[in-house]
């Protein structure tokens, strides 16, 4: 009897594990989120026209997306940016100079998603690496690359609480 319940609350203790590691690895990767926005806040400049808005995407290279992962972002005071990937949060900035955007490395939580939106999130996360500018039309906002063809195209919506 005794060693069915050593052995019980053996494997108990070990099916938390992971759970706990996971725990710790958020922990982890929170903290080193804390410690980048200190760096990408040196990157902001002085005029930030989307201040306080946030954007839908709707499609990605001319691409459909994942409808139900809502990938999004939100562009805070000071030239700050955050949003979600469909299943991963990320942080950032952005800068206007000379009429370029730029946008600063994301960080990202590191959550296991679903194919289909990590593959989202990666071309999402890509895409910000290329775009030079940013235009609204029509409550429309288009992200163009160098050459002036959008690389996303996305939608405003209402602040969305996590």
């Amino acid at each position: 009897m005794i060693h069915s319940s050593l052995t019980t609350t053996l494997a108990a203790r070990a099916s938390r594990r992971p759970a706990v590691l996971a725990r710790m690895a958020a922990v982890g990767v929170l903290a080193a989120m804390a410690t980048a926005c200190d760096t990408v806040s040196d990157m902001t400049g002085p005029s930030y026209p989307y201040e306080g808005t946030t954007w839908v995407v709707e499609d990605i290279d001319g691409q459909g997306v994942v409808d139900f992962a809502q990938t999004r972002i939100g562009f805070a005071d000071d030239g700050r940016v955050n949003g979600n990937g469909g299943c991963n949060t990320f942080f950032g900035s952005y800068q206007i100079e000379e009429g370029v955007v730029r946008f600063s490395p994301m960080a990202t939580t590191q959550m296991l998603c679903e194919p289909a939106v990590s593959d989202q999130e990666a071309a999402f996360m890509n895409a910000l690496d290329r775009v030079e500018a940013i235009r609204v039309e029509e409550g429309i906002m288009y992200m163009d690359d160098a050459d002036g063809g959008t690389v996303v195209r996305l939608w405003e919506v209402e602040e969305v609480e996590e």
